[in-house]
């Protein structure tokens, strides 16, 4: 499997269909 791509940070996500309709998205966790 490869993986060489870039993730495109301007297509529509689920955080940011769920911003546009009010909520309020985080990322928690221990890297």
């Amino acid at each position: 499997m490869e993986n060489e791509h870039r993730f495109d940070g301007n297509q529509q996500t689920f955080p940011k269909l769920l911003q546009k309709g009010g909520y309020q998205t985080a990322v928690i966790g221990k890297w």
